[in-house]
């Protein structure tokens, strides 16, 4: 409605050329005189006709219009979508071709735009994307182009772009993008991180192009986000092999790929074995061995670790009730699994290992559980929570590489552990190096004040063992004393051991 209340009324052309013919019609027919009657009608129905034609003609052109429109722009931003934008994307790379300048691709997505949607809905993080669309769109020249891919995804097409225009968009869309966007009536920051390929200096190939951007958005975000990253065919490769890693770690559990190797932990005095450490080994088909440390990590960011940890703690169980039935003793051989972060969140942490004792008679005593000195440090109360009602269930708990971390004397009193382990840095230099040896003493006199039992780790040389013994130090492992090994190699040094003693 206009401010004095009349309302103002838009007519589409054809409705114009409609009511043209119509009116035409009326004058025949109601002007007087001669031809002017109502015979005339007939000698104006061409002109209605007519007319009648013309509107529908642009009517249809307008609908047309409007559907390609909206088959190639995004509702939301009114950018280009990714069907215009590859199609651009071509035409440039078939120019590139044929006159030799170089095109860029910019690949971006809005990191902490999920919280935003969870924080403030849906509606407010449309228009974040909105104003994200016209951000983009105001980075670049009249010749380029930016889209919206999907999600929270955006693209730009740079035509003549070579390295340092590419980065100086980056850096444009970085500093743009970094900004407070204003959502109702609040402050809101997100932040982006940017891949970059180009043509034909990076990619390969025009098909590759929008992947390999992608690839080298990722490598910003693992990075740390909030930077760009232009395409490296050697981070390529390593992500594409992390790729297909993770795809044949998935199917591994159910395969029973998974072995666990045992490393001995011994008395410094007599080196006799008193318990054993389980450490995770995959046997790839193709592959072969493959290390904790790659793949380990792939694991924690798939959310596989709980389910290999699960079966850990369970085999390690099984096999120790076999060693301990075959060996008997009065001190029956302990075995020692390492948690991770993600185990001791866990709901179902509990219920597993009292699963895996009770299962196969394993006295609980005879599990150590070790978690790392820096998951320790995160979120205390929660940790600490969690230890003691493990601690409840009757097995025995360690903290592995202590030294490395930030523990102070006050915060080791409350953690309700039996035995710290003592990491390999202060090991390797406690035969030679002054401030490692005092070092090393020191811990060992704090842990046995609080009455914890301490096992140095990655004992090499017989001088490291004899200073540790000097120290205090009453267990210890490395590959002074055994190497980690399959089952069957523990099983033989048992019983050698209970040759020797016998």
């Amino acid at each position: 409605m206009a401010e004095g209340g009349s309302r103002r009324w838009r007519f589409s052309p054809s409705t114009w050329c409609l009511a043209g013919g119509v009116a035409v019609a009326a004058l025949y027919y109601l002007l007087p005189g001669g031809a002017w009657g109502k015979s005339a009608v007939v000698a104006s129905l061409p002109v209605c006709m007519l007319s009648v034609w013309a509107a529908a003609r642009i009517e249809r052109r307008r609908l047309e219009e409007r559907v390609r429109h909206h088959a190639m722009y995004d509702p939301l931003t009114d950018l280009p979508n990714r069907t215009l934008f590859l199609d651009r994307l071509e035409h440039a790379v078939s120019a590139s071709r044929r006159g030799g300048h170089t095109v860029a691709v910019l690949m971006m997505d809005i990191d902490g735009f999920n919280a935003v949607n969870d924080a403030l809905g849906q509606a407010a993080g449309d228009e974040v994307l909105a104003q994200v669309g016209g951000r983009l769109r105001d980075c670049l020249r009249s010749t380029d182009t930016v889209a919206r891919m999907d999600g929270d995804r955006f693209a730009m097409l740079l035509v003549d772009a070579g390295t340092p225009e590419a980065a100086r968009v980056a850096d444009r869309v970085l500093e743009r993008l970094g900004a407070a966007f204003s959502v109702k009536g609040k402050d809101v920051f997100v932040d982006t991180s940017v891949g970059i390929t180009q043509f034909p200096d990076g990619s390969r190939s025009a098909g590759s192009i929008v992947a390999d951007a992608d690839s080298a958005m990722c490598a910003a975000k693992h990075a740390g986000g909030r930077r760009y990253q232009f395409y490296q065919r050697e981070r390529h490769a390593e992500l594409l092999k992390q790729f297909e890693l993770l795809t044949e770690l998935r199917q591994a559990l159910e395969r029973r790929e998974f072995v666990l190797h045992y490393q001995p932990i011994v008395r410094l005095d007599d080196g006799r074995i008193v318990g054993v450490e389980a450490l995770t080994r995959w046997v790839n088909p193709s592959r072969g061995m493959i290390q904790p440390g790659d793949f380990i990590p792939l694991a924690e960011q798939a959310g596989l670790i709980v389910a290999i940890d699960r079966w850990v703690t369970a085999e390690a169980c099984r096999q120790t009730r076999t060693w301990q039935q075959r060996f008997p003793s009065e001190n029956p051989l302990a075995i020692s699994v390492n948690l991770s972060a993600r185990q001791l969140q866990d709901l179902d942490l509990l219920r597993d290992v009292r699963a895996a004792v009770e299962t196969f008679g394993l006295a609980p005593r005879s599990l150590t559980l070790e978690i790392t000195e820096t998951v320790l440090m995160q979120d205390t109360e929660a940790t600490i929570s969690v230890l003691r009602a493990l601690r409840g269930l009757g097995v025995r708990l360690a903290i592995d590489d202590f030294g490395i971390g930030f523990s102070s004397l006050s915060y080791l009193r409350r953690l309700p552990v039996d035995v710290v382990k003592i990491d390999r840095s202060f090991v390797a230099g406690v035969a030679t190096g002054t401030e490692e040896w005092t070092l090393a003493r020191g811990i060992i006199r704090l842990v046995h004040s609080l009455g914890l039992e301490t096992v140095a780790e990655g004992v090499e040389r017989a001088e490291q063992r004899a200073h540790l013994m000097a120290l205090g130090c009453r267990l210890a492992q490395g590959f002074y004393f055994a190497r980690p090994a399959p089952a069957e190699a523990i099983t033989a040094l048992l019983e050698q051991a209970q040759g020797r003693s016998a």
